[in-house]
């Protein structure tokens, strides 16, 4: 079966339909999410999450204490049943559940990733944070590091555990797809946007 893994991008997608706030774009989106899910019910593809989406600022910047709270969150999106791929640890973003304990290779695979995804960006928070004469906080990580972090960790976390068809609307992934098929030992990479998913799959 192929592995299909949904970004943040595809859960706030889903929660502003749910609520009534999507645009056109996000609720074609949020259609053919649904239509993945079922596709993942009715046994024809494996629908993951990934942890490190729990880290995300959620829609008017609250980021959850408890891992609980993303739980419920996606529970309550239809979402509870599917699996939550752990990500690699780094101080004071993954929750510690869901932070696997890393390696060279591990973190040398990730920062690959990065630098791809964001050349301009350190992926040092201390470097990040020296670069732009930043105060290091490690107990507040700067908003925007975050976001690139985040990113680059549910990437690595859809490669780290099989690859298949990442689901994402953001298109700084879209725009380094080739470069990230060199990182892809399985192969079975693809980057692809909820709609272009559903019409691949049905013509897998």
């Amino acid at each position: 079966m192929i592995n299909v893994t949904l970004d943040t991008n595809c859960i706030i997608a889903l929660e502003k339909f749910r609520e009534g706030s999507a645009d056109e774009n996000e609720k074609l989106w949020a259609f053919n999410l649904e239509k993945l899910i079922q596709m993942h019910e009715e046994g024809e593809i494996v629908l993951r999450l990934v942890a490190s989406s729990a880290s995300e600022r959620q829609r008017g910047g609250k980021i959850p204490s408890h891992f609980s709270e993303f739980k419920e969150r996606v529970k309550r999106l239809g979402l509870g049943h599917l699996e939550i791929l752990s990500t690699m640890g780094h101080w004071n973003i993954p929750f510690w559940d869901y932070g696997l304990w890393s390696n060279d290779a591990m973190e040398d695979f990730e920062m690959k990733i990065h630098e791809i995804l964001f050349p301009d960006i350190k992926y040092s928070y201390k470097e990040y944070c020296n670069k732009r004469s930043l105060v290091i906080d490690e107990e507040q990580i700067n908003s925007k590091w975050l976001n690139y972090i985040l990113d680059t960790m549910a990437l690595w976390c859809h490669l780290y555990y099989g690859s298949g068809i990442f689901v994402t609307s953001d298109r700084n992934f879209r725009r380094h797809k080739e470069k990230l098929l060199d990182l892809d030992f399985t192969g079975t990479l693809e980057i692809l946007n909820p709609e272009e998913a559903v019409n691949r799959l049905k013509n897998a």
